[in-house]
C-alpha cells in the first residue's frame, strides 16, 4: 500500500487550530490557505464540496474538524475525528515540529484535547 505524505501544521496558542493539512499539491482541495487567512466559511465550503466527491479524504476530514471545533461546533469536530478512525487507511502526515504521525493518531490526539476540555 502506497503511504501519501503531506505536511501539517500544528499552530499553538489560545486561538489555534487543532491540525491544518497542508498538501503539497495546491489542487487537492485541502483549503490549507484559506484557513490560515482565517476564511473558515470558504474553506468549509470548499472542503464539504471536495468531501462530496471524495467522502473519504483523511486529510480534507482533518481540516474540516479543525474548522468545525475552531468555530465551536466540538460536537461536529468530534464526529468528525471519529469518522477519520473508521476510515480503513492510515497514510502518514508530516507535523511542522518533524514528527511524522498516522492521521488517526492525529485525530486521536485530537479527541483526547476534546475530552479535556471543561
Amino acid at each position: 500500500m502506497k503511504k501519501i505524505l503531506f505536511l501539517c501544521l500544528c499552530v499553538s496558542g489560545a486561538v489555534a487550530l487543532p491540525h491544518v493539512v497542508l498538501a503539497t499539491d495546491a489542487n487537492r482541495g485541502y483549503q490549507a490557505d484559506t484557513i490560515l487567512d482565517g476564511d473558515y466559511a470558504a474553506a468549509e465550503a470548499r472542503l464539504r464540496d471536495h468531501l462530496a466527491v471524495h467522502p473519504d479524504d483523511s486529510f480534507a476530514l482533518l481540516n474540516l474538524a479543525a474548522i468545525c471545533d475552531r468555530s465551536g461546533r466540538s460536537g461536529e469536530a468530534r464526529e468528525i475525528y471519529q469518522r477519520v478512525m473508521a476510515l480503513r487507511d492510515n497514510p502518514y502526515a508530516k507535523l511542522a515540529d518533524r514528527r511524522v504521525e498516522p492521521v488517526k493518531t492525529i485525530a486521536g490526539n485530537a479527541l483526547e484535547a476534546l475530552d479535556k476540555r471543561p
